[in-house]
């Protein structure tokens, strides 16, 4: 006979089992493994770090606010994306062409960062003491490559099918 601890200790186990099975159906955690998370990642890096760059000193120009914008709301819409592959909405919803709405917003993204950073490499370059707008130029300029290669690979991606 069994005791009763042991029987409660395999109910137990298998509660668990049946717990970790149910998470990872709802949660992508092998998302995380991918190139594509890790280049969203390197995306929401550098444009905190541009942001903060830039907005050091010079907080109320036109041209610290542009890239702001650009940088806070490509955070946002980068974490949505990343959020839809996690949750597997991606996979739910399958009528939505999901790597071409992500090529485009990486082609249209790394456009509007390059735009930003180009004007602050400009106002870099003009006046004295705007170390703050080389580093947010450095960042912007960054995360334009890093969408540019995730945006290559969606690409890639797509056409391979």
């Amino acid at each position: 006979m069994s005791s009763p601890s042991n029987e409660f200790n395999s109910s137990q186990n298998t509660t668990e089992r049946n717990l970790k099975s149910s998470i990872k159906t709802v949660l992508n955690f092998p998302y995380i493994k991918t190139i594509h998370f890790m280049l969203k990642i390197l995306i929401i890096i550098f444009h905190i770090c541009g942001s903060i760059s830039v907005s050091i000193k010079y907080d109320n120009w036109g041209s610290t606010r542009y890239y702001n914008f650009v940088a806070i709301t490509g955070i946002f819409l980068v974490l949505i994306i990343i959020f839809a592959h996690f949750f597997y909405l991606t996979k739910r919803f399958q009528k939505i062409p999901w790597k071409i709405i992500e090529l485009v917003f990486d082609i249209l993204w790394a456009i509007l960062i390059l735009i930003a950073a180009a004007i602050v490499t400009d106002n870099a370059k003009r006046y004295a003491n705007m170390e703050s707008y080389a580093a947010g130029a450095f960042f912007g300029f960054g995360a334009f490559l890093i969408f540019s290669i995730d945006g290559i690979l969606r690409l890639i991606s797509i056409i391979r099918g």
